[in-house]
């Protein structure tokens, strides 16, 4: 058996079996595992660090999906908002990337905006967005283009600062 977790696999060569399909809507995952490390999540321990897709592999995936009549997609990830591409590898060790691999590097605001573009008749959502990754460039791309979905889904969760702290997750910072 082998549980030994790679660095470099997203399962981004393999055509998914659509089991059970409405025939209209379909998921792509387009990152594997997180670098969160949230107290109470195993994904950091099942799936390994977070891994991003190369967007070509995607933008193939979705053109065979709208060639089989797919109407809708769902971009999925443990966290969407923190895709980058660079070439391979973990996010982590972005830093570490040729100089020309960080200036070529594509996010999730770029992605999304090639999915657009590339099927303006293809309605596109996306899930889950945390709330410390989502950038700008995200809700810019959202509104930019009619075939983005007006739809965030986020992991909202309450709480004081001192269990969520406990938790690792995610305190917004407060004006005081």
């Amino acid at each position: 058996m082998n549980v030994i977790l790679s660095k470099e696999e997203t399962y981004g060569d393999i055509a998914p079996v659509r089991l059970n399909s409405n025939g209209v809507t379909a998921f792509v995952s387009i990152t594997r595992g997180c670098d969160n490390m949230c107290t109470f999540c195993v994904v950091p321990f099942t799936r390994g660090r977070e891994r991003s897709r190369d967007p070509q592999s995607i933008l193939e995936e979705i053109n065979d999906l709208v060639t089989k009549g797919f109407k809708e997609i769902t971009l999925l990830g443990q966290n969407v908002d923190s895709y980058l591409w660079y070439g391979g590898g973990l996010k982590k060790d972005f830093a570490k990337a040729t100089p020309m691999a960080q200036a070529t590097a594509v996010d999730f605001a770029q992605l999304l905006n090639q999915v657009a573009i590339s099927y303006p008749n293809l309605r596109v959502r996306f899930a889950t967005s945390n709330p410390q990754d989502i950038s700008d460039d995200v809700l810019h791309a959202i509104s930019k283009h009619r075939n983005i979905c007006n739809y965030i889904h986020l992991p909202v969760q309450s709480g004081s600062d001192r269990i969520l702290k406990e938790m690792n997750r995610y305190i917004l910072e407060r004006n005081t």
